[in-house]
């Protein structure tokens, strides 16, 4: 089976298409406010941990829980899952191989 190479921690280009802009004190469960080199905001979700067991978080204010881990063999990862009812298209088997 072929291994995939996911990205998982992607700051969003989303804001221009938001209404509102975000704000420092928008970005939840541990999410951190920053800003790109042109000058817009979004939240960095590389961090964004809660709830029970600690589940890491993502989405454009990093509001969405993993629901589905797509990782072999573990029941959390922080590098390799799907947010919002999302479903695993692959599994990888080694992440820290992929992802180092």
């Amino acid at each position: 089976m072929m291994l995939t190479r996911l990205i998982t921690v992607v700051p969003f280009v989303l804001n221009a298409a938001i209404a509102q802009p975000i704000r420092s004190t928008d970005c939840k469960y541990g999410g951190i406010f920053k800003t790109n080199d042109d000058g817009e905001n979004y939240c960095d979700c590389t961090n964004a941990y809660g709830g029970v067991g600690g589940s890491p978080y993502r989405g454009h204010l990093c509001e969405h829980a993993a629901t589905e881990y797509c990782e072999y063999g573990v029941t959390s990862s922080k590098v390799s899952f799907c947010a919002n009812g999302g479903t695993c298209k692959e599994i990888i088997y080694d992440a820290r191989s992929v992802f180092e």
